[in-house]
């Protein structure tokens, strides 16, 4: 949103985030900043609904809660709102998770037809092999990665060579003394 608002985009966000305390809050404050409108949808009001009302938008960013994958009846509700509406699903991952389970993930969610990956918590994780086996195993395109919570600097559009020095990068353990991984496992 921020990258396409600097470019006069008429954008508007939609929220289906009424599941977590100030989820749906926490986007109004980017909303806010950015001087676009957010429509937060109760269980209530369709999507259908909501996007007729927004024909004059040039781009629709819809953020939804976070959703288990072990609560299918949660993933279901969300496919369903999702029917029949063209779009582009992007799955949002924590790279900082077992390297195992994250694998899992792009089938677990496979019902919304995700096109895309973005990793989160980059900073957060000194081992990168479940971000790539990840993508591999799903054939899914990584776009962006976050390695930080400042917003839009540390959202950064992926190609192959700035992953490429990012996997290159020595891991570090910042609590350990020097921070050299190798000295911890030595």
């Amino acid at each position: 949103a921020v990258n396409e608002r600097a470019h006069r985009a008429n954008i508007h966000l939609l929220s289906f985030d009424t599941y977590k305390v100030g989820g749906a809050e926490q986007l109004g404050l980017y909303a806010d900043a950015l001087n676009v409108p957010l429509t937060v949808l109760d269980a209530k009001t369709p999507l259908r609904t909501a996007l007729k009302t927004q024909k004059n938008a040039d781009l629709i960013l819809i953020d939804s809660a976070g959703t288990n994958p072990y609560e299918p009846a949660r993933l279901q509700k969300l496919a369903d709102q999702l029917e029949g509406i063209p779009k582009t699903v992007a799955l949002v991952l924590p790279c900082n998770m077992h390297a195992t389970e994250m694998y899992t993930l792009p089938e677990a969610f496979k019902q919304l037809q995700p096109e895309h990956l973005i990793f989160t918590k980059i900073d957060e994780s000194s081992f990168m092999g479940g971000l790539i086996n990840t993508g591999i195993h799903s054939k899914l395109p990584l776009c962006f990665i976050a390695d930080g919570q400042r917003v839009p600097q540390d959202l950064i559009q992926i190609d192959p060579k700035s992953l490429s020095r990012k996997l290159l990068t020595k891991p570090t353990i910042p609590w350990h003394v020097g921070g050299d991984l190798n000295e911890l496992t030595a």
